[in-house]
């Protein structure tokens, strides 16, 4: 008895569908929310629904979409009973016979047209001709001549015209053949996809109004194959109290969907879609050894990091960056046509000028070159992500490098290369007492000359940052004797001077330290602390 009942409201849904209305909205695409892997794509449609259940397709869904990522809204009072996708499958055979037959049609017109230019070349061929025999007939009057002439011109003319109307449809009719061959080829590939068994889907939306009504219908739903990331262009110049910031993304598009004239909003934020509340989790513990992380120690995450539980995306190469522990959600106002061709297009974020400070740096134990560094204030309000960056200074382009924000607090520090108009060396000074023995202990005394010149017409600010040997180990005694005025961190070792040259200005800074360590142990001693080595470097070889 129970089966029966089953059975027969089985039969009623089934016969509910089959008698409802099939409607097909003109869905619009609106706007598409680009994550960094992954979009959202936003539809609207308005729509007429009778009373009753009605049924509502939409039959362009991309392929990459994610199922249960599907979001539908409808307005007065319409009620909806379900949204399923449907799987279906094209006959592409009846739209390729079309164009093919076209194509054969336009062959046919291309044929004739060109027997036309070849008899009007012919026609202009014995026009010109005669024309050259009456000029040479000497039974021929000047008046007659002149008449002849005149005939000819005309005809002439007449067939130039001719010639360059056809010439004009001919092209025509070339440009539209290659629509027509490229439409085709595209049905072909689609016919080839499906069938190795690909199905194209569609979105079934049923909804039940109580009275007939015009909806407005929203739908949205994520498609995996779409993504950005960062890209600015920072822009410097001599003497300048502003840094141009441009913020650029770069969007890809491979949804199969084209993204034509819509808003288009950038998003940091994770596209899992969950319907499970999340909890807090353990306690955010404090330390001041949170950065060493023992053996069977877990890291922490979510704290600036993007989540790698991102949409994945198998054709395309992706790298985890840096970005704010808060999602960001960028609204460009803008509408951008991006096709799905999974190349990248630009759009703009915004142009920005952002106040800074210009100041030089050198580290003359590694690099013999001064820099100039541009911090940056106003950076945060941006909430910029870790992003490629182009730089430029005085109009001229430096290079490429990477900008990256977790390790800056107030200022955002920007390398703008080196400056060839400052000088700057550290040599080791020799000292004939510089290692001796008394008892058992054996003596180091190292110096180091740090010379710095301002080549340049202008005062400068320079920072200068050297280190002297810290001890590991209670056996070795390290002393610093000079310095020159350096911030010494006696933790580190790292010395800093912040020196102001006139120009043409020069100055020698000292660094002078001693070294006391049993004798017995100097072999394993670490001399490469305080020595610099020797490494090896390449060099053209020549017969």
């Amino acid at each position: 008895m129970k089966k029966a009942i089953l059975f027969f409201i089985l039969l009623y849904f089934i016969s509910i569908v089959n008698h409802a209305d099939n409607l097909k909205p003109d869905f619009k695409l609106q706007k598409v929310t680009v994550y960094l892997v992954g979009a959202e794509l936003n539809y609207k449609a308005k729509v007429s629904i009778p009373k009753g259940r009605s049924i509502l397709t939409f039959p362009s869904v991309s392929q990459t979409i994610v199922e249960n990522s599907i979001r539908v809204k409808i307005d007065n009072g319409v009620k909806i009973i379900s949204v399923s996708l449907e799987n279906i499958k094209i006959n592409f055979e009846k739209e390729i016979k079309v164009k093919q037959d076209s194509l054969e049609g336009i062959s046919n017109t291309l044929d004739r047209l060109n027997m036309e230019v070849k008899s009007y070349f012919m026609e202009r061929k014995l026009l010109t001709d005669n024309i050259t025999r009456i000029g040479s007939n000497e039974n021929v009057s000047a008046a007659e001549l002149l008449g002849a002439t005149k005939m000819y011109r005309e005809k002439l003319n007449e067939l130039d015209n001719i010639d360059f109307k056809l010439k004009k449809e001919e092209l025509r009719l070339i440009s539209v053949k290659e629509k027509l061959e490229e439409d085709k080829n595209k049905l072909l590939a689609e016919q080839s996809v499906n069938e190795v068994g690909t199905k194209v889907k569609q979105l079934i939306i049923v909804v039940e109004a109580k009275s007939e009504t015009v909806s407005q219908l929203d739908m949205a739903y994520l498609v995996s194959d779409a993504g950005w990331s960062p890209r600015y262009n920072i822009r410097a110049v001599t003497d300048g109290t502003e840094v141009e910031l441009e913020y650029r993304a770069n969007v890809y598009n491979n949804s199969g969907v084209n993204w034509k004239s819509v808003l288009v909003a950038l998003s940091t934020a994770n596209t899992e879609t969950k319907l499970i509340k999340p909890e807090l989790g353990f306690a955010w513990t404090l330390d001041f050894n949170s950065s060493n992380y023992g053996q069977n120690a877990s890291k922490p995450t979510g704290e600036g990091q993007l989540s790698n539980k991102q949409l994945k995306n198998d054709k395309v190469e992706l790298v985890n960056i840096e970005a704010p522990e808060f999602d960001l959600y960028i609204d460009l106002d803008v509408t951008y046509d991006i096709p799905s061709d999974n190349s990248p297009y630009m759009v703009s974020v915004g142009d920005f000028k952002l106040p800074s400070r210009y100041k030089y740096y050198a580290v003359p134990k590694v690099d013999d070159n001064v820099y100039l560094i541009a911090y940056i204030n106003g950076w945060q309000k941006l909430n910029l992500i870790e992003g490629e960056s182009s730089i430029y200074y005085n109009g001229a382009f430096l290079g490429n490098s990477t900008l990256i924000t977790k390790f800056s607090n107030t200022e955002l520090e920007v390398s703008l290369g080196n400056e060839k108009g400052i000088q700057i060396s550290k040599v080791k000074k020799e000292d004939k007492e510089a290692e001796k023995t008394i008892g058992t202990n054996r003596f180091v005394k190292l110096i180091y000359n740090i010379d710095v010149r301002n080549n340049k017409a202008k005062d400068i600010e320079i920072e200068i940052t050297d280190q002297i040997p810290v001890s590991g180990d209670s056996d070795i005694e390290i002393e610093t004797i000079e310095t020159t005025g350096a911030i010494v961190d006696v933790q580190s070792g790292k010395l800093t001077w912040n020196l102001v040259l006139k120009p043409a200005e020069s100055k020698k800074l000292i660094v002078e330290f001693s070294v006391k360590y049993p004798k017995s142990k100097g072999k394993s001693l670490n001399l490469t602390l305080f020595r610099f080595g020797r490494g090896k470097v390449a060099c053209p070889k020549f017969r």
